[in-house]
C-alpha cells in the first residue's frame, strides 16, 4: 500500500476520534447547568413558603380585637375598702374609714328635751358642739350604755357627728364590689340606716349609711 495513503488514513481516524471527543465534552456541560437549575429553583420555593406562612401568620394577629368589657376589665382596677367594725350588743356593724374623723372616750354629754329617744345629747369637742347619737336604741337593739363605750365621730354630710358604740374595734379590708345591697327582710327604717352587707372571713357585718342616723323617723 501507498505510505501516502496511510498516513492520510491514519490523520483522517484521527481527526475523526477528536471531533467526536469533543461532542463528548460539549454534549456533558449542558447537563450539570440544567440540574443545577432544578435545584437553585427548589431552593426557591423552599424559601418562599416559609414567608408566605409568617405573611398569613402576622394578618391573623393583626385582626385580633378586644371587646370593651375585656378592656375595662384589664384596666380597671377593683378598688378596696377599708371599715372600722365594732360590736352593738351582739351585732357586728361597720362605717367606712374614710367617713371617720377620729375615736374619743364617751364623756359627759347634756341631754336635749325632747328630742328623739336614740339622739343621747350633745358634747362639745374642741369647742364645738357634737350631736351623740346612742346607735343601739337608733337600730332598735337592746343593749346596757355603760363607760367602756367610746364615741366614733364621723364625717356626716352636714355636720360632725359621734355615735356611741361597744367593745372590739377592728379595722377590716374588702373589695368594694363584695358589699351587697341590705336583705330585702329588713323594714324601711333598717334599710335607710344599712348601706350594704358584707361577709368578711365568716363575719356578717352591716355597713352604716352615715347620713340618715339622725334623719327623723317617718
Amino acid at each position: 500500500m501507498d505510505i501516502s495513503k496511510i498516513r492520510k488514513m491514519l490523520k483522517d481516524t484521527k481527526a475523526e476520534n477528536g471531533g467526536e471527543g469533543k461532542a463528548e465534552i460539549l454534549e456533558d456541560k449542558p447537563a450539570p447547568a440544567v440540574e443545577d437549575e432544578g435545584r437553585v429553583k427548589k431552593e426557591a420555593v423552599e424559601i418562599k413558603v416559609p414567608e408566605i406562612v409568617e405573611k398569613t401568620e402576622i394578618g391573623k394577629i393583626d385582626t385580633i380585637t378586644v371587646s370593651a368589657e375585656e378592656e375595662n376589665a384589664v384596666t380597671a382596677p377593683v378598688k378596696e375598702l377599708e371599715l372600722l367594725a365594732f360590736n352593738v350588743a351582739s351585732e357586728e356593724y361597720a362605717v367606712k374609714l374614710s367617713d371617720m374623723q377620729e375615736i374619743i372616750r364617751s364623756q359627759t354629754i347634756t341631754p336635749i328635751p325632747r328630742s328623739p329617744e336614740y339622739l343621747k345629747g350633745v358634747t362639745f369637742l374642741r369647742g364645738q358642739i357634737l350631736p351623740v347619737i346612742d346607735l343601739g336604741k337608733r337600730l332598735g337593739i337592746e343593749w346596757e350604755s355603760g363607760l367602756l363605750q367610746k364615741i366614733i365621730v364621723l364625717s356626716a354630710s352636714k355636720a360632725p357627728l359621734g355615735i356611741l358604740i361597744g367593745s372590739g374595734i377592728d379595722v377590716l379590708r374588702c373589695r368594694e364590689n363584695e358589699v351587697l345591697p341590705p336583705p330585702s327582710t329588713l323594714d324601711e327604717i333598717e334599710i335607710g340606716l344599712i348601706e350594704g352587707v358584707v361577709n368578711i372571713k365568716n363575719r356578717f357585718i352591716s355597713v352604716l349609711n352615715i347620713n340618715n342616723l339622725l334623719k327623723a323617723e317617718r
